[in-house]
């Protein structure tokens, strides 16, 4: 090793060790002496002191040793695994058999084997597998060795992990706990009292979760199918009432139009029994001109025709009306006549009807 000269003749390796080899309460300060180990925080009133020395707050340390016994004090090695009266410093890992003192003001549990040691006390943190705390996982596995064909073999204590016997399933060989023991951790509750070890909790817990999952997704399609089956109903109504307000209108119109077709009809025949009316009193009135015009007087008369070559048939066709003007002025017409009624001619007879309407 390359070898340094420092001014002063100073040995920079030989005070590197001893600063090493210092022992560590030496470089301990009052500051350090009086903060917790786990949190590093000021100690507050009730804190403990373990017999190696250290220091710490009560609730830190409290959690600690429950956590500790809890989960890890099984896996330990027989060697390290705590009694029911041991607890352990989580600094320097040291075995005391003493357990913490219990402070009621300081609201904490009695826990049997961390601040309680009474054999007729029951805990609701069971401290080792005797408390009944971890127990053989019942997590049921296929036996990909099942042949259907052959005898099922029920599945018992014998048959549990038997793979070469023909069980349908066989239970897992580790050791666990509940999945809600102790509701320590703010888990969901699932309703599963079963045992299972830390890899098929947590396959379980999944399946728990998506179970959760599936349920609120089949509920949202039902709601959605419901929704749509009541919008498909709601529509066949509205559909329904519209082609029942369809034929009412056309009921409606035809009802209107039959009332209008009668009340035309009987228009037409009052109208008809108007013109008819107006026909005769025309007809009156032309007799009345024909007889001023002719200034013919009703009573007896003697006709004379012995001495005039006149056709009677051919007086009686030709119009009679008296020409008021021109060269024939106060003679008859003599046309041929187009009504019989009014024994004028189709000129006279127009006339004559205009006359009598105006």
């Amino acid at each position: 090793m390359k070898k340094y000269n420092i001014e002063g003749n100073i040995d920079f390796y030989s005070e590197l060790y001893k600063s090493l080899d210092t022992e560590e309460s030496n470089q301990k300060t009052d500051e350090d002496n009086n903060k917790c180990l786990i949190t590093n925080e000021q100690l507050q009133d009730k804190y403990v002191e373990m017999l190696c020395g250290h220091k710490f707050n009560y609730l830190p340390l409290y959690k600690d040793l429950i956590n500790h016994k809890r989960k890890f004090n099984n896996l330990e090695s027989s060697s390290s695994t705590l009694k029911q009266n041991e607890i352990r410093c989580p600094y320097c890992r040291k075995k005391q058999a003493y357990l913490l003192p219990y402070y009621e003001e300081l609201g904490v549990e009695k826990v049997k084997g961390v601040n309680f040691n009474d054999g007729t006390y029951t805990s609701n943190y069971p401290s080792s597998y005797s408390d009944s705390y971890y127990k053989p996982c019942e997590y049921l596995l296929e036996n990909p060795n099942f042949n259907p064909e052959l005898p099922t073999i029920e599945l018992t204590n014998d048959t549990i992990n038997n793979y070469n016997m023909n069980c349908k399933h066989f239970k897992c060989n580790k050791y666990g706990t509940q999945i809600n023991y102790n509701n320590i951790k703010k888990i969901k509750i699932y309703n599963d009292t079963k045992y299972y070890c830390w890899i098929h909790k947590k396959a379980q817990i999944q399946k728990y979760k998506q179970d959760i999952i599936d349920k609120a997704k089949e509920e949202a399609k039902q709601a959605k199918l419901l929704a749509k089956e009541q919008a498909k109903q709601s529509k066949l109504l509205a559909k329904e009432d519209a082609k029942q307000a369809k034929l009412l209108a056309k009921e409606e119109a035809k009802q209107a139009k039959l009332l209008a077709k009668e009340e035309a009809k009987q228009a037409k025949l009052l109208s008809k029994s108007k013109y008819t009316t107006n026909k005769l009193d025309k007809l009156l009135y032309i007799k009345t001109q024909i007889l001023d015009q002719q200034n013919v007087v009703l009573g007896p008369s003697i006709i004379d025709n012995s001495g005039n070559n006149i056709d009677s048939n051919t007086s009686i066709n030709k119009c009679i009306q008296i020409i008021k003007s021109g060269p024939k002025k106060g003679e008859k017409c003599g046309c041929n006549i187009s009504d019989k009624d009014t024994m004028l001619c189709k000129r006279h007879n127009k006339s004559v009807s205009t006359n009598s309407i105006d």
